[in-house]
Formats: structure tokens, C-alpha cells, sequence
């Protein structure tokens, strides 16, 4: 079992030891320091398509209104904010359009909070862009479309959606991927409930009402589907995507 578990708030770290040199306070003003000194270090990696002080405000509102994140040690703080910003990542905003989040992990060995870039599904379309990969798409289906797919030498698939005003709030059957690669469709295809299985499986925080996968299941599924496909060899990755992305596949 890995050593790292998320946590929501500040007040779920371990208590103090004697031997402990930092206490919470002190680690926020240390990670609010931390920014300030690295702000133009971490600035100049920004791409140039992009508003510095812009993306810049993004990080800092994230700060602000998620104080959990100032438990996180400074140096994992540094490391993801400059791995965002060099990335053109768009973050948080709560409109459900964020490239990735920042995640507090406890250590339990350690007995420390790390800060952790967690990717959306928007941000590993985003980086696959980034890093030369073929486009692709991913799909949801509703109840009361008109699905079809088939596995063979040749994957084939046809979703014609619902004409239904109310669609969008409909349940969603599955969920689909879809790609060319050197001119051959590739697809892979997930229920409802084999998406819930997963979440049940590899998320501990799932089940509980604050959890993306209960205000935003749609983008967790979403997100699921890509990294099962991308995982699964089906897909090649570039050299250029497997930098950016890490061990975050």
C-alpha cells in the first residue's frame, strides 16, 4: 500500500511530534515565502502564448481559498506550481474546466504533506497535444441514444445522441475513447457501472460528497477511459508526452 493518502483538510495531519521543527502555521508562512521567492524563477518557464501574471493569479487563488494546500511542504509546493506553469496548465477555477488540481498527500512514513499535481482529463488531452500525440476524443452516452460498437480488426462504433432537450441530464450508459492511429480506429469502451467499479477500487475519497467523483463524475469517467487507453499499449506515446507527463499515467 503506498505511503501517500489524500487529504481534504489541514487538521488531518498527524499530531505534532517534540522532535517536529515546523508547526502548520509555520509551514504556511514558509510555502507563502516559497512562492514569493520563486515567483519570477518559476514565471519564466511559462509559455509564451500565455499571460504570465495571469496564470500566476490562477496559482495564487488556488492558494487562497484551498488553505489546506499551505500544510504541504514548501519544496512540493515549488515543484508543482513550476511543473502547472511551465505546462500552460489552466487551474482550478471551479467551473469544471481545469486542466489539473493541486492535491495534498499525507506521508504516512515521512509524516509530512506533499502538494501533488493531479491531471483532468482536459489536461491529459491537453498534454497529449502538447506532446505529439495523435488527436482523440472521448464520449458520453446517455440513456435514450442510439449506441453501437464492435471490437474486431477494424473497431467500430456509431453514437447517434438523443434528441431530447433534457440529454445532458440524462444518466450516461458509457463512456467512449476514440483515435486513428496510421489510418486504423481505435477505441475502447467503458459502462457506467464498470467506471463506478474503478472509482470504488483505486479512490478512497469516492464515496464522499465533496469527492470530484460525485460533483463532477462525468469528467472523472472521462478521465478514467484516457488513462486506461494510455496504459494500455494500444495507444504509442511520444517521448515528448511520457516527459510531460511523468509517472501520472
Amino acid at each position: 500500500m503506498s505511503d501517500l493518502v489524500p487529504i481534504t483538510e489541514p487538521n488531518d495531519l498527524p499530531e505534532a511530534k517534540k522532535s517536529d521543527t515546523l508547526s502548520k502555521s509555520g509551514l504556511k508562512v514558509q510555502v507563502q515565502e516559497a512562492l514569493k521567492k520563486y515567483k519570477d524563477q518559476i514565471c519564466a518557464s511559462v509559455p509564451k502564448h500565455l499571460d504570465v501574471e495571469v496564470a500566476w493569479g490562477m496559482i495564487c487563488s488556488e492558494f487562497r481559498h484551498r488553505p489546506e494546500l499551505c500544510a504541504c511542504t514548501p519544496l512540493s509546493v515549488i515543484e508543482s506550481v513550476e511543473r502547472a506553469m511551465s505546462q500552460g496548465l489552466y487551474m482550478g477555477g471551479g467551473d469544471g474546466m481545469a486542466h489539473a488540481y493541486f492535491i495534498p498527500f499525507k506521508n504516512r512514513r515521512e509524516e509530512t504533506v506533499k502538494c501533488t499535481l493531479m491531471y483532468s482529463y482536459r489536461g491529459l488531452i491537453h498534454l497529449a497535444r502538447l506532446g505529439g500525440m495523435p488527436s482523440f476524443s472521448v464520449r458520453l452516452v446517455h440513456e435514450g441514444d442510439q449506441f453501437s460498437f464492435e471490437f474486431g480488426p477494424v473497431d467500430v462504433w456509431s453514437l447517434v445522441p438523443s434528441k431530447d432537450p433534457q440529454r445532458a441530464s440524462r444518466p450516461v450508459t458509457h463512456v467512449v475513447f476514440s483515435t486513428v492511429i496510421d489510418g486504423m480506429v481505435v477505441m475502447d469502451v467503458m459502462t457506467a457501472e464498470q467506471v463506478n467499479e474503478h472509482a470504488a477500487k483505486f479512490s478512497q475519497n469516492s464515496h464522499k460528497e465533496d469527492s470530484l467523483w460525485k460533483t463532477n463524475w462525468a469528467a472523472m469517467a472521462m478521465k478514467t477511459i484516457i488513462r486506461r487507453v494510455l496504459q494500455s499499449g494500444r495507444v504509442p506515446l511520444t517521448p515528448k508526452f511520457q516527459e510531460l507527463i511523468g509517472e501520472s499515467v
